[in-house]
């Protein structure tokens, strides 16, 4: 039996005045109450520092606040409003370096960001391995080191059992400062390149990944052959730091009860929640997943139905005020169903189909909200 999907709104990537935001801890978490949001994951920038040979320009961070000090504010914040679910988390720069002359330097890559979550001891966190720590093994002149740091970095906090979501993989930054400039072009290839990280976030910058047969299909086809050892969920990232963002959207939905942190990451790391840019608060997933065609053993996103023989049934409910414009079902990066319908079933034969498939959602209604739904898979015997 299918089991209604709840509706947890999370506000994750959200920064402070600890690291460039507005608004203090506490008045971030007021103002995500006022929203709606239940859980709130606050992930301020590591470090914002750039070298170059003598010079150096440091602007504020963790790292400048004090790693202990900052995880006291945060916790006290938590503390403070036991009705929300309040986490502390990074935004993590790994690496950059050096390109250009000393009168025109370009600083590249410093932009290609890592949210650390689940990391919540300040040795952990101090012993993270960055560029700007000095203790990541690579320096900013001998240009760039591929995926290397990143890795590092995405091996480290799984070691330390904490998760890891690449921020925004389709933005460019382009920024000039005095005579210098800092650029980051997007870095969508680095998800190919890279291991073992939780996932990625889809919104608001990047969708193009969430295309059929795009990036991100790609990834879970690596997953279903074996060629990664677990699935690649996607979220949303509000990147909430000043007055006219939104801090409650784009907004990372949990569709099971969460009553604390634990569940919170337990939820990302299964994949059972859904990213949902929508303004107006009237677009919902109530369910989506999979019924055994022998069994009738149904199975929701993020799950894994197994041993399947011959048929299954993929069923799809939304809730909308608005008319939908489309809904596209996708099975391993082709379409295989698109319509206009709140709710429909979809039945499919996989008898012609490899060992291990997967299904996921994406939803766009008339004003253009926009869901996409994280898998599900189905285990062929």
């Amino acid at each position: 039996m299918c089991v209604r999907f709840k509706r947890i709104a999370g506000s994750i990537h959200v920064h402070t005045s600890f690291s460039g935001g507005k608004l203090k801890p506490k008045e971030a978490v007021s103002l995500a109450r006022e929203k709606g949001v239940k859980v709130l994951a606050v992930t301020d920038y590591s470090d914002r520092k750039w070298e170059y040979r003598r010079i150096g320009i440091s602007k504020p961070s963790v790292m400048k606040f004090g790693t202990g000090k900052y995880l006291e504010k945060i916790g006290l914040a938590a503390r403070e409003n036991p009705d929300m679910i309040i986490m502390c988390g990074l935004e993590a720069s790994p690496f950059y370096y050096w390109e250009g002359s000393f009168l025109t330097p370009v600083c590249r890559d410093y932009n290609k960001h890592i949210l650390v979550l689940g990391l919540e001891e300040p040795d952990e966190l101090e012993n993270l391995p960055l560029l700007a720590r000095k203790n990541s093994g690579y320096d900013q002149y001998s240009g760039s080191h591929g995926i290397g740091p990143y890795q590092k970095l995405i091996d480290y906090v799984n070691l330390h059992e904490g998760l890891t979501f690449w921020a925004h993989p389709e933005m460019e930054d382009n920024f000039r400062y005095l005579n210098g400039r800092l650029y980051t072009p997007p870095y969508v290839e680095d998800l190919r390149r890279s291991f073992g990280y939780t996932g990625f976030s889809v919104l608001p910058r990047g969708e193009g990944m969430a295309a059929p047969g795009g990036c991100w299909d790609e990834l879970l086809s690596d997953y279903c052959g074996g060629r990664r050892e677990k699935p690649v969920w996607a979220i949303a990232e509000t990147d909430y730091r000043k007055e006219e963002d939104d801090i409650s959207n784009p907004a990372t939905v949990f569709v099971n009860e969460v009553r604390g942190k634990g569940d919170v990451l337990e939820a990302l790391r299964m994949g059972e929640v859904y990213a949902l840019n929508n303004p107006q608060k009237d677009l919902f997933l109530n369910y989506f997943g999979i019924k055994d065609g022998k069994t009738n053993e149904f199975v929701p996103m993020g799950g894994m139905l197994p041993g399947v023989i011959g048929s299954v049934t993929v069923r799809v409910d939304i809730e909308s005020k608005a008319p939908l414009r489309k809904v596209v079902l996708v099975r391993d990066g082709m379409i295989v169903e698109e319509s206009d319908e709140k709710q429909f079933e979809f039945r499919d034969n996989l008898s012609s189909l490899r060992e291990k498939v997967f299904y996921r959602l994406i939803v766009e209604d008339v004003q253009g909200s926009r869901l996409f739904s994280n898998p599900v898979f189905v285990n062929r015997e």
